[in-house]
Parts: structure tokens; C-alpha cells; sequence
């Protein structure tokens, strides 16, 4: 079973204390059996006495966070779960809630990964730069930045935490200096991870996307800066045009909606009964001379003519001239309308920009990967999944305690195995899709250091813009 950390020192007495531990190692042991037993995981965890206290609430609440960093292929689970929770546990103390105590720990924990993931990266040192390789103490402290992150992703799109919690953790996550340090690019891809997902569920709210606004900007002045990592660079440029997207198809709706309410005709003022109706018209002996015809319906429609003093801004002649030019507006318009492609017919260096181009689209494709790999079990992939444990159950209930004990012992060895055989399958090729990210960013680098330099910045970005539109 994966190893946890205790989170919290619980006040009282000794008793109450080990209470709390059993607890403790109660929901720990039931939380790791999720895959096998999701379906009655809430009634067992509801058989503890998770609702006796806020300590017992906090401990049960943090035991589950822990099995969920533990086991991230499960994250959507462990949310459902404590979804389930939150509608069935009834605490005894009425002033507090188990959805608000989840929210607070949240916070709390949140905190916590930052802050445990920026001392070891102080501790590692930024100088050492980004080529060598992690230490097992940083790389566990940013993997459990990173899971938590996601977890936090899961807990919003559950709608478990709010919009406003959301926003708020972006502002604590940008990185306040102006040089981006290795520990501010583990910050702005969990940001990237935030925003992307706050995007995602807020594509019809212009109030709640334009609330993120100022930190979309900041990420694009750090997307100008050196960040040396190309998977973030990617990832942060993709948050941006998620985000832009999201904002021009809101622009969009809200101008076609403006626009049709200003199509709907007013409603006309009735005429009174004995008042003329007048309409103005050109007259036939003078096409630019306007007058009046006054039309009196209450004297036997009789018509009078007279003279305005006006003149026409443009004769009849002068009608099919302004049909061509709309016709010519609208051909020109048809053909604005054509999708506009990256040009690579003209590019300087075209070699050098070929190269460029494809290394990108090599970068983006491994970045696919390396995200992909949260939501995989590689394990199940590779045949390794849960034998069929049906009648545990009923061992625990109706055979005798040694046998129980060892049918228990049995599962909990086999879980445990598969939980390891998929941590390590997840650790190895994450570390080579990193190993392939280094690779292609050496290479990246050399080609744009073979540019002119009055020209590099250019191509290089057109190279990129290409490659995310041949990746699509």
C-alpha cells in the first residue's frame, strides 16, 4: 500500500488521538481498494466515525486527498466519492459542513504542495540549470504539485470548488519575478492546467472568462520570456489560444445578438385620422429635385405635389454604378473569406524553417503524450488488471477471522502490486517523453542559433504557428 503523510496533529486526549489514527488507517485502507470496490466504497467509509468531530472530519477528508496524490489514474473516483460524501455525511456539529471543510483543505493543501515544491527546487538549486536531471526529493515534490493540480481540475469540474476559488488560486500561482526560475515553470504549467480547465467550463460566461483576463495577459508576457522548458512553452501558449478562442466566439455571439436586436423594426405611430400623410420622391422633370407628394386620404385621396428646396445626394444613373461596386465589395469579400495558411513558399532559410517546423510538431505530439499519461492506466494496458475479488465480501461477513484476515492480506497484496507495477510503468515513460522534450529542445535551439539574428525571433515564431496548424 503507497506510503502517506499524516497531515494534521490532532488535539485531546491520548484516546481521542488514537482514535483518530485508527480512523485514519481505516479510510487509508478502504480509499486504495477504489477500483475494486467504487460502488460500496460510500457506505463502508460511512460505517467509520468520519462525522464525530471536526478533527474526524479533517482526518478522513485528508486521508482521501492522499490516496487520490497516490493513485492519480483514479482521480475522477476519488472526486465522485467525496461528491457522495458530501450529500451523506451529517456532522454532528451543525455550524459545519463536509463540502466546506473539503474546500478549506483543499486551500490548505494547496498551499502546501506549492510551498513543499519550491523548497526543494531552493534546495536543488536553480543553477544547476535544466538539463540535469531532478532529484527523487524535487521530482516527488513537483509530481505531487502537478497531481494535486489536476485533482483540483477534477474538484472543479464536479463543481465542488467555485469559480472564485478558481480565479483566486491563479493569482497565487503566478510567479512574481521577472526572471522565471525552474520552480516558476512547474507554477505556470499548473496555471496552465487552471486556466485551461476554467476556459473549458465558462466558454458561455463573458463575465466569468473576463474575470481570468488579467492573468491570460500575464502568461503572455511570460510566453516572451526565457522559459526553457518547451512543454510549458507550449502548454502556455495553447492556454492562450484556448482563451482567445473562447473570448472571439463570446465577441462574436454578443455582436450577432446586438445586431439582431437592433433588426427587429420598431413598432410605427399610429397616423391620426386627418393627418396627411407625406412622402418624399424625386420629381420626373428633375430626377434631383426633391418634393413632396402629400397623400390626403381623408379628402378622396387627392394628391399634391410641392417642392422641397432639397436636392438629391445622387440621380438615378448612378444606381447601377453602386450595384457594381457592391458586387465588387462582395467578391472581394468571398475571397477574404478563404482560410488564410501559413505561407512557406517565401520563407527565408527554408531548410533551417522545414526543420523548425517539424521539430514542433515532433514537441507537440510527445507534449500530447506526457499529458495523457494522468488519464491512462498503463498497466491495464499491458494486461496487468484486478482479478476478480467477488465474494471478499462475503468472507469478511461470513467466514472465520483467520481466513478473512488472509483472503484480506491477499487483496490488499495484489492491489498494492498493481498500484506499484502502474507508478512505475507512469514514472519510466514520463521520464522518457522528457528525455525525447530535451532532446528536441537542444535540437530546436541549434536551429534557431543558425538564424540571422535579426531575423530569428521571426521565423522561429512563424515555425511554430505553422506547426500547431499542421498538428490539427
Amino acid at each position: 500500500m503507497p506510503a502517506r503523510r499524516r497531515n494534521r496533529k490532532t488535539q485531546g486526549s491520548l484516546a481521542v488521538q488514537k482514535e483518530i489514527e485508527k480512523l485514519q488507517d481505516g479510510v487509508w485502507m478502504w480509499a486504495n481498494t477504489i477500483e475494486a470496490s467504487f460502488a460500496t466504497l460510500p457506505a463502508e467509509l460511512m460505517k467509520l466515525p468520519i462525522a464525530e468531530s471536526y478533527d474526524h472530519l479533517v482526518a478522513t477528508i485528508n486521508e482521501l486527498i492522499e490516496a487520490a496524490l497516490c493513485n492519480p489514474q483514479h482521480h475522477a473516483k476519488y472526486v465522485k466519492l467525496l461528491l457522495a460524501l458530501s450529500t451523506k455525511v451529517k456532522p454532528k456539529n451543525q455550524n459545519i459542513t463536509f463540502h466546506s471543510l473539503l474546500v478549506q483543505q483543499v486551500q490548505e493543501y494547496l498551499d502546501y504542495v506549492k510551498a513543499e515544491c519550491e523548497s526543494a527546487y531552493e534546495q536543488r538549486g536553480d543553477d544547476k540549470g535544466p538539463v540535469t536531471p531532478l532529484d527523487e526529493d524535487a521530482y516527488s515534490k513537483k509530481e505531487r504539485f502537478l497531481a494535486f493540480t489536476q485533482l483540483v481540475v477534477n474538484l472543479y469540474d464536479f463543481n465542488i470548488v467555485s469559480y472564485s476559488f478558481m480565479t483566486k488560486s491563479c493569482k497565487e500561482l503566478l510567479p512574481e519575478a521577472n526572471n522565471v526560475r525552474l520552480v516558476d515553470q512547474v507554477k505556470l504549467e499548473c496555471l496552465c492546467m487552471l486556466l485551461t480547465s476554467y476556459t473549458d467550463g465558462n466558454k458561455k460566461s463573458l463575465t466569468h472568462i473576463n474575470a481570468v483576463g488579467p492573468y491570460i495577459t500575464q502568461l503572455r508576457k511570460f510566453c516572451e520570456k526565457k522559459v526553457t522548458s518547451a512543454r510549458v512553452r507550449t502548454t502556455m501558449w495553447n492556454t492562450v489560444a484556448k482563451y482567445d478562442q473562447v473570448m472571439s466566439t463570446l465577441h462574436s455571439a454578443a455582436a450577432a445578438a446586438e445586431k439582431k436586436k437592433q433588426a427587429v423594426p420598431k413598432p410605427q405611430k399610429a397616423q391620426p385620422a386627418n393627418q396627411p400623410s407625406v412622402l418624399p420622391v424625386q420629381s420626373h422633370s428633375d430626377p434631383l429635385t426633391v418634393r413632396a407628394i402629400t397623400i390626403d386620404f381623408t379628402r378622396g385621396a387627392r394628391i399634391r405635389e410641392e417642392p422641397t428646396g432639397l436636392r438629391s445626394s445622387s440621380s438615378c444613373g448612378s444606381f447601377h454604378s453602386a450595384t457594381d461596386s457592391l458586387h465588387s465589395q462582395d467578391s472581394t469579400l468571398k475571397s477574404w473569406a478563404l482560410p488564410i495558411l501559413p505561407s512557406t513558399s517565401k520563407q527565408p532559410h527554408t531548410a533551417t524553417y522545414d526543420q523548425l517546423v517539424e521539430m514542433y510538431v515532433m514537441c507537440l505530439q510527445n507534449h500530447q503524450l506526457l499529458e495523457g499519461l494522468s488519464g491512462k492506466t498503463l498497466a491495464k494496458n499491458c494486461g496487468l488488471t484486478q482479478p476478480d475479488f467477488r465474494h471478499l465480501q462475503w468472507m469478511k461477513k461470513e467466514g472465520s477471522s483467520d481466513l478473512a484476515g488472509k483472503a484480506n492480506n491477499i487483496h490488499l497484496s495484489v492491489a498494492k502490486f498493481l498500484d506499484e507495477a502502474e507508478r512505475s510503468l507512469q514514472q519510466h515513460m514520463r521520464a522518457y517523453y522528457e528525455t525525447v522534450e530535451k532532446a528536441a529542445e537542444e535540437k530546436i535551439n541549434e536551429l534557431v542559433e543558425s538564424l540571422p539574428a535579426n531575423s530569428r525571433a521571426d521565423i522561429n515564431k512563424r515555425a511554430y504557428e505553422a506547426s500547431l496548424f499542421k498538428s490539427h
